[in-house]
């Protein structure tokens, strides 16, 4: 018969659940008991998780350890702070030699795949701030050395060179990565002073609604020019004076047109952003 806890009421017996490591509030106490609970959060959902994640969870900051375990619980948690906390596993168990990448992969799969749950595809593209946000902390990871070993070289060079291009799991389909590629002349290559530089962005990804979908932007001397093309693009046609009225509230002339991708295979932006230099926007 199962001893009483001598925190209990008189007379109660802790249950199983209660008494193991999914005890949540067992797990409140130490950070060690945070990380055991969070380790046991993903065996349910992955029974093949390696046994190296307990290490590497110990590495991460509070902050990420609770977040994590809010989201496998069903609960929210700020997209940022999981897709660097998502980043930061994959990196650490890319990094063991008794750890196959496969298994590594899906870890990282189910952390950001969860996210899905708790900000679908239709919820996003409302929140710029979540968009924003959830961008600046994966691209902030794969840019960490200490995050993404093998990610982080690549693009130290490539910022060297005034560019950058970035594979950005999506919350609701990490397979099928939000691609995008930045340039700029702020090195000389445009007019040679900051206020005639040209910044450009090119974007990829896929909607439910709108198809496989290419966001071009050139932020320069001449104002802001915004190029969208999308495999079904009549949802955005029909808003095109609603957003041109929002861009000009940044003060400068906007160039915005809205067009469809032409039938067949759609290029990625690696394949466009290969060049010195994208022509894309015309």
């Amino acid at each position: 018969m199962p001893s009483a806890d001598p925190g209990a009421a008189p007379g109660t017996v802790p249950s199983p659940l209660e008494s193991g490591a999914l005890g949540v509030a067992r797990a409140e106490g130490s950070p060690g008991a945070a990380v055991q609970d969070l380790v046991a959060l993903v065996q349910a959902r992955l029974p093949g998780a390696p046994e190296a994640l307990r290490a590497v969870l110990r590495d991460l900051p509070e902050a990420q350890v609770q977040a994590l375990r809010a989201l496998l619980r069903g609960g929210g948690a700020d997209a940022a702070v999981v897709q660097e906390a998502a980043a930061r596993v994959q990196a650490g168990l890319a990094r063991r030699a008794d750890v196959p990448q496969k298994q590594g992969d899906a870890v990282s799969h189910l952390l950001r795949g969860l996210m899905g749950a708790q900000a679908p595809e239709a919820a996003l593209p409302g929140a710029p701030e979540t968009w924003e946000a959830w961008m600046k902390a994966g691209m902030k990871a794969l840019s960490d050395p200490g995050v993404s070993p093998r990610e982080a070289p690549f693009h130290a060079a490539q910022a060297r060179e005034g560019t950058a291009f970035f594979e950005l799991p999506l919350p609701w389909a990490p397979q099928a990565p939000l691609q995008l590629w930045v340039e700029s002349d702020a090195r000389g290559k445009g007019r040679g002073t900051p206020e005639g530089a040209t910044t450009r962005v090119l974007l990829g990804l896929s909607f439910s609604r709108l198809g496989e979908t290419r966001l071009g932007i050139a932020k320069g001397a001449e104002g802001l020019q915004v190029r969208v093309w999308a495999q079904h693009p009549e949802a955005l046609q029909a808003a095109q004076a609603e957003m041109e009225d929002d861009l000009k509230t940044l003060g400068m002339p906007v160039d915005l047109r809205i067009q469809g991708l032409e039938s067949g295979p759609v290029p990625t932006i690696r394949s466009l952003a290969a060049g010195s230099s994208f022509q894309v926007l015309g």
